[in-house]
């Protein structure tokens, strides 16, 4: 078989068992009439099998320059290996020792010659790619753009509900990033570890879920950073049935949001907050209620967000505190304005 075979066949391996000619030749660094060329010889031992007959129009011959453009009008053929051991063989042309870099290579040159216009649809084959030469990549800013590509990555296994693959991405972009990042990448940091926590809930992972939260927990001052981890926490409590120790986290949040819930109330406290906050609404004309504001202040739309999520939990093991909670939900949205989480403005409701 020729050496252009051999080697169209090895990079064609680290791509997968199905490919394409597009990214093939890409990672070949050639054009397309020359990758077909040289793997068609593949195609006539019946190693590697077109999956359409798109391929049939790139057989031309040689004469065929690197710089000839593809016309744009066909579709990109794609490929099969005839047998998973069919790829390992074509894999095992590659030394073991150039493995990682074979594969890092074939990452970065995608990640070149992909516009961004295209980089989410292609997303997961660069990934891939580069994460199997971590350790070959030394350069901070290197190791930043690749961790914000499985943070991408991450984030888009999510949207088809591939919590596993999720945490795939997400645990690589950490191990791009160092301890110190949460020093000079501190947002990227805080998002990955985040998107982990919520996935790690979403996998009924509470230990992991637990250590993530608790990481953002001790690196973050910002209340407006720790909401969501929060957010998160209440909610593993509420899935559990530990509706108490979601109030007791959710008031604990809000408390830090300037929003104080009692830990309980009688019926005379519970009497004059609704009669204080009556008043308040009365003392507003129909017409103002109506045309309040958009709240804009970030602190009181958290308070008012977590106030809502905690609603079944006090429906549940503390319905003293329901009142209170209304309460303080209609007050914040006199105050700051309406969100999507407040309530309606009629007395009659409180």
């Amino acid at each position: 078989m020729p050496e252009s075979t051999q080697g169209v066949l090895k990079l064609a391996a680290c791509i997968g068992n199905q490919l394409d000619l597009e990214t093939l030749a890409i990672v070949s660094q050639s054009s397309e009439i020359v990758t077909a060329a040289n793997l068609w010889k593949a195609l006539q031992e019946g190693l590697i099998l077109p999956t359409s007959d798109v391929y049939k129009f790139f057989q031309h011959s040689e004469q065929d320059s690197d710089s000839q453009p593809f016309n744009s009008h066909l579709q990109v053929p794609t490929y099969k290996f005839l047998h998973d051991r069919v790829q390992q063989a074509a894999s095992s042309l590659i030394p073991e020792d150039q493995k990682q870099l074979t594969h890092l290579t074939i990452g970065q040159l995608l990640l070149q010659n992909t516009e961004l216009t295209r980089q989410e649809e292609r997303i997961f084959e660069i990934v891939n790619q580069l994460n199997c030469g971590i350790s070959l990549i030394t350069l901070p800013a290197q190791r930043r753009e690749y961790a914000q590509l499985n943070l991408k990555a991450g984030r888009k296994a999510k949207e088809s509900i591939a919590y596993v693959a999720t945490l795939h991405y997400l645990n690589y972009g950490m191990q791009f990033l160092t301890a110190n990042s949460w020093d000079v990448n501190a947002d990227l940091m805080h998002s990955l570890h985040e998107e982990a926590a919520e996935v790690a809930l979403l996998n009924s992972d509470f230990l992991q879920m637990e250590s993530l939260i608790e990481v953002v927990l001790q690196r973050t001052t910002s209340i407006l950073q720790q909401v969501k981890v929060y957010e998160i926490k209440l909610q593993a409590y509420q899935i559990q049935n530990q509706q108490r120790e979601a109030i007791i986290s959710g008031r604990e949040m809000l408390e830090k949001l300037g929003v104080m819930l009692p830990e309980s109330v009688t019926p005379l406290e519970m009497q004059q907050q609704v009669e204080n906050t009556l008043t308040s609404v009365g003392s507003v004309a129909i017409a103002d209620l109506v045309n309040l504001p958009q709240m804009q202040d970030a602190n009181a739309l958290a308070a008012l967000r977590i106030m809502t999520k905690l609603v079944p939990s006090i429906h549940q093991a503390a319905p003293q505190l329901f009142p209170s909670i209304a309460c303080e939900q209609v007050n914040l949205s006199l105050k700051y304005g309406n969100s999507p989480f407040s309530p309606p403005l009629d007395t009659s409701k409180i």
